[in-house]
Formats: C-alpha cells, sequence, structure tokens
C-alpha cells in the first residue's frame, strides 16, 4: 500500500500532460483546423 501512496503523485502529474501531436498543414488545406480541434478535443496537445 505505501509503494501505491509513493506512486499517486507521479501517476497523477503524468495524467495532467496531454500528449503533443505535430502536424503539418498546408495553406491552403481547409480542413487541418477542423482535425486539429477533433484531436484537442480527444486529449491532445497540437503543434503546427
Amino acid at each position: 500500500m505505501s509503494l501505491g501512496l509513493v506512486l499517486l503523485p507521479t501517476l497523477s502529474f503524468a495524467a495532467t500532460e496531454k500528449p503533443v501531436i505535430t502536424m503539418w498543414k498546408s495553406p491552403t488545406c481547409g480542413c487541418c483546423k477542423d482535425w486539429a480541434d477533433h484531436v484537442e478535443k480527444n486529449g491532445f496537445s497540437v503543434k503546427t
């Protein structure tokens, strides 16, 4: 049980960081913004 208490702060910190997706987008593409919005709504951070 003490091991679980030691790991709990570490696990909660890791859960607050969103995985980052790097998206290369074309200036002429209209769907890239929609895709980025979809990905962010599902728990990811988008870097363009």
